[in-house]
């Protein structure tokens, strides 16, 4: 949550010296893509940027930097915050890099700052020159951060201008563009006021002003130093000694310092001086936020004194034209701050814990951590991130939550044990599709709180022996069930690095092992913990052994379990897995609905966007067997577009497959070879194609397409298949190898291969290959004659994939699937074996197969009757509404974008309109249709011909 005053230049205080000289200079800066600022506090950079930013014409981004921004995900959200004041960019540039930033499992920083720099150098067309001015960045000591401005200099657009400010030199490389003239540097030597500025300056303040003689002794003797001049008038105001005290002063900060406490505070009334001691502690103020740690009766009175502040010089800067925001001076607030601890010492902690409660009112949750933490209130800032944990992790800041429980004292560590864990856990599902740099730095925090722990819990062992020894009793400090379970947490966490390591280096031997082991420890009584065996569960049975059709059963419990929990990414990660293992078992409907029901999820989620292609993978293939093309295609494009701006290679590799898949049953070959062209160039960039095996079958699929059998022929003269269990790849190719046969007319040979691996092929565990291996068992017997036991194949495969819906299955097999299907019509088959409506099944995958052969209309492939409807559950439980639905153009609109599982957003963008405009169509489908969600709706509206 930014404060706006942190996104503007500061209001230009009443004493202010047009230093020319200065401002000129920084005119002249704009020819290097950086400007540096450097000295240490009070010489006058913040003003005198303020200056130099309120009389400028061109565009001017603001941002002044906090203690809370050394967060990789605040810092950059934060800049980009301030980059949309410019008014020459649109509102909402950088609107997914946030939304990335802000995600669970981020992409690596370089992406997304890529995407950021190339919407800044199209947006607008011909863009105005644009100055970015980051002050006080000398809080930034996080390296993650310090990379990523390095990596934003190196490709800074040209009408783009950095402008930094800090105390100390930024751990950037000055040297490398000071070497090429690319760095402006402005320091302390040039920063100080001159004789002419120093007499303007305190004229300002002082009555009578300073002869010449004591102006250059008092110049001398500060070296110009403002933030000394300022302190030295505020304490000479009342003196008649002033050449006297001139000559006894030094130039030292700690020196001039002791003055506020000795001169300045010291004159004023105790309510002042108590106030102003008492909001020392807060970075930014208000009204509110005073009246919360100085307990004032009312806000107006916090604000009167403010104001009072204010007029009085007392190093108040305010932040607005209004007067309402403000910040102290930062040598100012050091000096209350030195004198509170030494005067007051018992009252800190009582402050901070005001402002803890107050920030925690307001659900501000960082800046309550942050000063429960500074008041040694380690129970409340434990409590709180308790609380919070998931809401940190959903927008990218488990890394901050990590390192505030790393602050935590050994007593609170011991009472809140399980909170170390957890922010564990959150942080290792942080480890998505990130870089081996990202995940071997969280795994290293992972380590260190793990770490914590252990010694905690060893701590605890030695000392329930020693009570046993000397008391007779076992009584520790930790329970043994506990003691138990957190043991049993920290093995299962070293597992999941375990097995992130060992997915990332393909080996699936370790990979088993760690597997085994995590199914051992998946005891908790704790839904997220579940979650980290769940999911490596999934890759080995999906991923690997190709069997993830196995997983439903418990999936669906898992579901169950995660629906009662509240997680938003439990319940999505679940029903995203459910949604991929359904397709594996045949159940398209389960599959689509399920995936709707992540989406929407995810919608829920704001920084959840980048995992929605992954999401979305399930759809394509429901929607493929279904037939309907085009919504494919469509999302695949969205998927592919999406994955390449991210560089989620693995994601842009499964997204080029199936566009070729959809490519070659939509019959478009130069779409299909130039897709191909594309996944080769991918594979070979990556390095390691970690799905090599598509190129050569892709490949085969599109020479067959082309009717050139002999290349396909040769292709599979290369491939054998073992008698033992296969590889997945195999589970690929084998069905383009009978379509090879099938096209030789080797009936014989296609009909003794499918039986010789009919153990391989006819397996429960995945119902996707059962299917196409019952369809081509079907082909082959019927051409070689066998019509009896064809008839009995098709019996069983139509049972199977008549309720769900499936085309795709049939059509990819061609004309050879048409002739086998055309027995079932004729007189003497056994068509009065079958049910109506499996014979209607037949006549329209028919219809649908003349649909697909060259000169026919494919925009009448899709099969409305087949497309998926509403339960009988769901149809008894939604309220009838007319018989005739009538919607206007644009509620058509949206219900066709709401059945391709686009979010609002998406659907916005799509019709360029509101975001509450879309909500408002959503609510309307949702009445005319008598639906309670998105998913009924869209179920309903196929049901009704509607979509």
């Amino acid at each position: 949550m930014l404060l706006s005053s942190r996104l503007a230049p500061p209001r230009l205080p009443n004493a202010l010296v047009e230093r020319e000289r200065l401002l000129t200079a920084l005119d002249e800066a704009l020819s290097t893509p950086l400007t540096l600022l450097s000295a240490s506090a009070g010489w006058g950079k913040t003003t005198l940027l303020s200056v130099w930013a309120h009389r400028q014409k061109m565009q001017v981004a603001w941002l002044e930097l906090s203690e809370l921004d050394n967060s990789p995900t605040r810092f950059w959200v934060a800049l980009i915050a301030a980059l949309r004041r410019c008014p020459d960019l649109p509102a909402n540039v950088g609107e997914n890099v946030v939304a990335q930033l802000q995600s669970p499992q981020p992409p690596p920083l370089s992406s997304c700052l890529t995407v950021l720099l190339h919407e800044l150098e199209r947006e607008p067309p011909h863009p105005a020159p644009i100055v970015l001015i980051v002050d006080d960045y000398q809080v930034i000591e996080e390296s993650v951060i310090h990379q990523g401005m390095a990596f934003l200099l190196e490709h800074l657009p040209a009408h783009l201008h950095l402008i930094l400010s800090s105390r100390v030199d930024p751990d950037l490389p000055l040297a490398r563009l000071r070497a090429h003239g690319q760095l402006t540097e402005i320091r302390a030597d040039e920063l100080r006021f001159q004789e002419g500025e120093a007499s303007q300056f305190l004229h300002k303040m002082l009555s009578p002003p300073l002869s010449e003689e004591e102006l250059q002794l008092l110049v001398s003797r500060t070296e110009g130093w403002i933030a000394g001049l300022h302190l030295v008038a505020l304490t000479m105001q009342k003196r008649e000694d002033r050449t006297a005290y001139i000559e006894t002063l030094t130039g030292s900060q700690r020196y001039l310092l002791d003055y506020v406490q000795e001169d300045i505070l010291a004159r004023l009334s105790p309510d002042t001086r108590d106030f102003l001691l008492h909001i020392a502690i807060l970075s930014r103020l208000d009204a509110a936020v005073c009246q919360a740690v100085t307990a004032a009766p009312t806000k107006a009175a916090s604000q009167h004194m403010l104001v009072l502040l204010e007029r009085a010089n007392l190093f108040l800067v305010p932040l607005d034209e209004e007067r309402r925001t403000y910040r102290l001076h930062d040598l100012f607030r050091e000096a209350l701050l030195a004198t509170l601890h030494t005067t007051q010492p018992e009252l800190e902690p009582v402050l901070h814990h005001r402002v803890a409660r107050f920030y925690e009112a307001q659900e501000q949750w960082a800046e309550a951590i942050t000063h429960a933490l500074a008041g040694a209130d380690f129970s409340t800032a434990a409590r709180l991130m308790e609380q919070t944990v998931e809401q940190f992790w959903l927008r990218g800041e488990a890394a901050t939550m990590a390192r505030w429980v790393l602050a935590l004292p050994e007593q609170t560590v011991r009472e809140h044990t399980p909170l170390l864990l957890t922010i564990a856990l959150y942080l290792l599902h942080t480890v998505g599709q990130t870089t081996e740099v990202q995940r071997a730095r969280v795994h290293q925090q992972v380590r260190q709180i793990m770490a914590r722990v252990e010694s905690i819990l060893q701590r605890s062992v030695a000392g329930t022996a020693h009570l046993t020894a000397t008391t007779g009793t076992g009584a520790g400090t930790v329970s043994l069930p506990e003691e138990a379970r957190l043991y049993r947490r920290l093995r299962l966490l070293r597992a999941g690095m375990g097995g992130h390591e060992a997915i990332a280096a393909l080996d699936f031997e370790r990979l088993n092992a760690l597997h085994q082991e995590m199914q051992e420890l998946d005891q908790d009584e704790e839904v997220i913990w579940h979650i980290l065996p769940l999911a490596f569960n999934f890759i080995l049975h999906y991923r690997v052994w190709g069997e993830g059709a196995r997983l439903v059963p418990q999936l669906l419990s898992a579901k169950e379990q995660v629906s009662l929990s509240g997680s938003l990414f439990a319940n999505a990660r679940v029903r995203q897995w459910l949604a991929l293992a359904a397709v594996e078992a045949g159940q398209l409907r389960l599959a689509y609905q399920e995936s709707l029901a992540a989406l929407e999820l995810i919608e829920q989620m704001a920084g959840y966007a980048l995992l929605k292609g992954y999401f979305q993978t399930a759809q394509v293939e429901v929607l493929y067997q279904w037939n309907r093309l085009e919504e494919a295609r469509g999302r695949l494009q969205t998927i592919i577009q999406d994955a390449a701006t991210w560089q989620q290679s693995d994601l842009l590799t499964m997204g080029y497959i199936a566009l070729m898949k959809v490519e070659l049953a939509s019959g478009d070959l130069s779409a299909v070879e130039l897709s191909l062209h594309e996944f080769e160039l991918l594979e070979e960039h990556r390095g390691y194609g970690g799905n090599w095996r598509w190129l050569p079958v892709i490949r085969a699929r599109w020479w067959l397409a082309q009717g050139q059998v002999r290349e396909a022929s040769a292709w599979t003269t290369g491939l054998i298949f073992p008698e033992a269990a296969w590889e997945a790849s195999l589970y690929d190719a084998f069905p383009v190898v009978m379509r090879v046969y099938f096209a030789e007319l080797r009936w014989t040979e296609a009909l003794e291969l499918l039986e010789r691996f009919s153990g391989n092929l006819g397996r429960s565990a995945n119902s996707r290959i059962t299917f196409t291996y019952l369809a081509q068992y079907m082909v082959a017997l019927h051409h070689a004659g066998q019509n009896e036991q064809a008839h009995e194949v098709a019996a069983r495969l139509f049972a199977l994939t008549e309720p769900e819906g499936y085309l795709r299955v049939y059509l990819d097999e061609g004309e050879p699937m048409r002739q086998a299907l055309e027995a079932f019509l004729f007189p003497h088959s056994h068509q009065h074996d079958l049910a109506a409506s499996t014979m209607a099944y037949i006549s329209q995958l028919l219809a649908a197969i003349a649909q697909e052969q060259p000169g026919a209309n494919r925009s009448l492939v899709a099969t409305p009757a087949l497309a998926p409807g509403p339960s009988s559950a769901q149809q008894e439980s939604v309220s009838p509404s007319a018989p005739g639905v009538s919607l206007t153009q644009r509620e058509q609109d949206v219900l066709r974008l709401l059945g391709t599982g686009a979010s609002n957003q998406d659907i916005a963008r799509t019709l360029v309109i509101e975001l509450p405009t879309v909500k408002k169509h959503v609510s309307n489908l949702l009445g005319k249709l008598g639906a309670t969600s998105r998913t009924q709706a869209v179920a309903l509206a196929r049901a009704r011909s509607l979509l």
